[in-house]
């Protein structure tokens, strides 16, 4: 009799101890609340009230928590937001603003963590036709960047970074000017150049497999040949697999 009641008491304490133990979900603020964790999907935690756990449940973003704490002791460090949209590691682009300047541009981009990515892209001249830059129309090239997230990888996320460039271009020199101020004809040569610079974009992901990025560019751009250094300005925008 003293043994089934003994047994009795440890049950119930048992079972009020799981009902009433608390998860501590920790804030990205800091501040940390005492509830119990109902459901973590992959954007939001349902939870309730530690002191009110027939009450409502409640949502939180996964992107506002640094981490949760379980009554059981365990931690979990998770940023569910940035995991969703680094899932993937690699990407394929397609510049699709490359074939305004008459242009196939193709880049690589290796995911290095939550806020670092490399890139390479390389672009080929398929015309003539320059809409944006006449004087400089770019006909082979590689380029290469390193970008730096601050926000990490959320759905749309910021990026800066360094930008290095080098390859070919057409060159459209003037010569034998009149004595009218005028000039006879325009020669064309083809010439070596390298760039370097900034680069500052926005990458949207619209889930893990797919994402648009549109960049610009500032720096300077120098003729290999002439050693003529030359401010530039340009940007693109492009659509990215991932695998």
């Amino acid at each position: 009799m003293k043994t089934t009641f003994l047994f009795s008491i440890l049950m119930t304490s048992f079972i009020l101890n799981n009902w009433y133990a608390q998860d501590k979900i920790v804030l990205k603020t800091k501040d940390t609340l005492e509830v119990k964790v109902a459901h973590i999907t992959e954007s939001i935690t349902i939870y309730k009230s530690s002191s009110y756990q027939d009450g409502p449940s409640y949502e939180l973003k996964n992107s506002k928590i640094d981490k949760i704490i379980f009554a059981n002791g365990k931690e979990e460090y998770f940023d569910l937001y940035d995991k969703y949209y680094t899932a993937q590691k690699n990407a394929i682009e397609i510049i699709f603003s490359d074939m305004s300047m008459s242009r196939i541009s193709l880049a690589y981009t290796r995911k290095l963590g939550k806020h670092f990515n490399i890139r390479a892209q390389g672009g080929a001249a398929i015309g003539d036709d320059n809409l944006f830059d006449p004087y400089h129309e770019i006909k082979n090239f590689v380029n290469f960047q390193t970008l730096y997230f601050p926000y990490s990888h959320t759905k749309v996320a910021y990026y800066t970074g360094l930008d290095y460039r080098f390859g070919s271009f057409y060159a459209y020199r003037h010569y034998n000017y009149n004595n009218y101020g005028g000039f006879y004809g325009v020669q064309q040569s083809i010439e070596n150049f390298s760039r370097y610079g900034l680069v500052n974009g926005i990458e949207i992901n619209f889930n893990k497999s797919m994402s648009i990025n549109a960049y610009f560019t500032t720096g300077f751009l120098q003729e290999v040949n002439t050693k003529y250094v030359n401010a530039k300005i340009d940007g693109g925008i492009s659509l990215c697999a991932k695998f």
